[in-house]
């Protein structure tokens, strides 16, 4: 085996364990082994949940992944990180329950609009009522925490700034510089228009809320069938995610 493909055989073994608290970005690990040529999937159980490692399609490009920097100490999970922005007296959303997610989600997104693109590395945990996420750039760099819960939408900036709105897609427009419907991306993830508004669906695309939403590529994650890579354009704005582990409750 060549260097080349050492290297890609590492990147589609990498794992990540379960997180201590939610919001709190799982921890890669190396596993031997690497998945089937056919662009298959591989599974472990972890902690309730039944991990899934999405592998790239034959020929597809796969994005080296990022190498974070050395860790100088225990970080804080995100919960407690908003608590201490609570405790700072800046405006804090609370977040969702700490229920059972209905699943976590880690993978890559790219933002086109206008000429100019946007890529990162991105991690999501869905709530029934919410969701939690974290969106990075190379080497770790950009990190963002959201909160999301119906309309409003909670920033944490990479420079530990705290912004809170009822309008999530103004704040989402002036922190990150673009805007997306997030409160539906907990149904989009998995392939179906989000219940709480109408729909129009057609084979493996829908369109909701002004957005047309495809699904290009399809895995079999234990007994569901689940979006691999799906994009999603409202008129210039094209985001495009690769889902690469998904987490889902056993049973």
């Amino acid at each position: 085996m060549g260097r080349r493909d050492r290297a890609a055989a590492l990147r589609q073994a990498r794992i990540w364990a379960p997180a201590d608290a939610p919001g709190e970005t799982a921890r890669a690990a190396a596993r031997e082994g690497m998945p089937g040529r056919d662009g298959g999937m591989n599974e472990q159980a972890t902690g309730g949940m039944r991990l899934a490692i999405i592998a790239d399609a034959p020929g597809a490009a796969v994005a080296p992944a990022p190498r974070r920097a050395p860790n100088k100490g225990p970080g804080l999970p995100l919960l407690a990180l908003v608590a201490a922005f609570v405790i700072g007296g800046c405006a804090s959303l609370p977040p969702p329950s700490a229920g059972e997610a209905t699943f976590d989600l880690k993978g890559r997104f790219s933002v086109v609009e206008g000429g100019r693109a946007r890529s990162g590395n991105f991690f999501w945990r869905q709530h029934a009522n919410g969701f939690e996420a974290e969106l990075w750039g190379p080497l770790g760099q950009g990190r963002t925490r959201l909160i999301g819960k119906g309309h409003a939408l909670q920033v944490m900036n990479a420079r530990g700034e705290t912004m809170a709105s009822d309008d999530a897609k103004a704040l989402m427009q002036r922190e990150l510089g673009w805007a997306a419907p997030l409160s539906a991306f907990g149904s989009w993830f998995v392939g179906e228009p989000a219940p709480s508004w109408p729909a129009r669906t057609r084979g493996d695309a829908f369109e909701q809320l002004g957005w047309r939403v495809r699904v290009t590529a399809w895995a079999q994650v234990g007994e569901r069938a689940l979006p691999r890579r799906l994009e999603a354009r409202h008129g210039g704005l094209r985001i495009v995610v690769a889902c690469r582990e998904w987490r889902l409750p056993q049973g």
